[in-house]
């Protein structure tokens, strides 16, 4: 007769679901914080008092974003263009 590995006969699969679940969210995590990277501003455009537009390079299968807008006491705005790749 075999002995039960944990005590009253609880199964060990449920804790091995929420190891793997604990392991998809940290592989999900990981990819969304690592793979967004800076992504350089080729180029911006004026419309209006409160509107620029933002040109950047790249390339296919991208997601690019205006990460951060800033204030710099010199320069006077900080723009940053972030990409994501596929």
């Amino acid at each position: 007769m075999k002995r039960p590995l944990l005590p009253l006969g609880r199964s060990i699969r449920p804790r091995r679901r929420w190891l793997v679940l604990a392991a998809a969210v940290v592989i999900v995590v990981a990819y969304v914080r690592l793979g967004d990277v800076a992504d350089p501003v080729w180029g911006y455009r004026v419309i209006d008092d409160r509107t620029i537009e933002v040109q950047t390079i790249t390339g296919p299968y991208t997601w690019t974003r205006v990460a951060t807008v800033g204030r710099v006491q010199r320069a006077g705005s900080m723009i940053v263009v972030s990409a994501r790749f596929a």
